[in-house]
């Protein structure tokens, strides 16, 4: 009985945790209502008459993408960091949990850099910019977290696994 009470908690566990993963869907859509919004503004900045302020020289475009890269490999890092720090012997619920957090820390990186970017590119005009966002748009899409992933990036036993799929 309390085994299958156990077992009843960690799957609600995991269904909450799979609602939070709706919400790093909602995150997502809502970038790209963002960019979408943005590039609205750009065709309202690019045809109006007054004359855009541009930094001088071509080195922000260095300066930027250097930033850009090294934001995304940051994030990357904290997020290999903190599912490495995730003990093995612990239930399924804290290992989903340091999960979603570590999921947090790699997408804040993708949102930071894809504002930067837009920013960057309305006060410059470079298309380069425009590029980097969607970039970091396509990385929201392809890091968008799935059970098999979960599994795989977690190393779950094949218990555990089971339960992750049942939920």
């Amino acid at each position: 009985m309390l085994r299958k009470r156990r077992r009843q908690r960690e799957r609600e566990a995991i269904r909450r945790v799979l609602d939070r993963q709706k919400l790093v869907f909602g995150i997502q859509v809502s970038l790209l209502a963002v960019v979408l919004g943005g590039f609205m503004l750009w065709a309202w900045w690019t045809y109006r008459p007054v004359r855009r302020w541009t930094p001088p020289g071509e080195i922000w475009i260095y300066t930027i993408a250097t930033l850009y890269l090294a934001i995304l490999v940051g994030s990357q890092i904290a997020f290999r960091k903190v599912l490495e720090r995730i003990p093995v012997r612990q239930r399924l619920r804290t290992k989903i949990r340091y999960y979603f957090y570590a999921n947090l820390i790699r997408y804040s990186g993708y949102e930071i850099v894809g504002m930067l970017c837009i920013g960057a590119y309305f006060f410059t005009g470079h298309l380069i910019y425009l590029g980097f966002t969607l970039l970091s748009l396509v990385l929201y899409i392809i890091y968008r977290p799935a059970r098999e992933i979960i599994v795989e990036e977690l190393h779950l036993h094949e218990r555990e696994a089971r339960l992750l799929f049942e939920a």
